[in-house]
């Protein structure tokens, strides 16, 4: 039997939506070599997530696979992208398997595609997004998202008395249920 405080799904970020707080990157086709501003083909809303973040979130994944944490720093660089990027790089939602580069020079290959979702406010059109794999690089900031099966406030309360127990010197920021977070964006 579920108890209220079971997880039906797990995961976490350097950041969730509608905070304001995260970073965003120029993105360049796979042909391009010089990676002046002008040249950039738009510029994307950028996460750093971990296998599991989309469920959590509730965002389906719609092609591909989720992230991984063999996707380090040590293999090649990857990402999960929203309908929008693929859509206004590549005009069509077959993604997949295709590549994108960054300032850096870098080439990404895409591995997933996720349904578009709200990212700075909650009447902003569809905006591109890139969500890279956070066992990439370690981030000091980590938000933890939880979808239970049962009551979320109850849940909440367990995770912080958990995270006390394995680690008091460990900041709790914030806690609580993401739709009142999402209720006070229309403040």
């Amino acid at each position: 039997t579920r108890r209220s405080s079971d997880l039906k799904a797990a995961g976490y970020a350097n950041t969730t939506p509608l905070k304001g707080d995260f970073l965003s990157t120029d993105v360049f086709t796979q042909q391009t070599i010089d990676f002046r501003p002008s040249h950039r083909a738009f510029n994307t809303y950028l996460f750093d997530v971990s296998p599991g973040y989309f469920t959590a979130a509730g965002t389906p994944l719609l092609a591909g696979r989720d992230v991984s944490f063999t996707d380090t720093a040590n293999t090649p660089a990857v990402a999960v992208v929203n309908q929008a990027f693929a859509r206004r790089l590549f005009h069509s939602d077959n993604a997949v398997g295709r590549y994108f580069k960054i300032r850096s020079g870098v080439s990404i290959q895409i591995v997933g595609i996720v349904a578009n979702g709200k990212y700075l406010t909650i009447s902003e059109d569809a905006h591109e997004a890139a969500f890279y794999p956070i066992s990439r690089e370690a981030s000091t900031l980590t938000a933890l998202v939880v979808r239970p099966w049962g009551n979320a406030a109850d849940l909440a309360a367990t995770i912080r008395k958990v995270i006390r127990d394995l680690d008091s010197a460990i900041p709790i920021r914030e806690s609580g249920v993401w739709n009142s977070q999402l209720a006070m964006s229309f403040l």
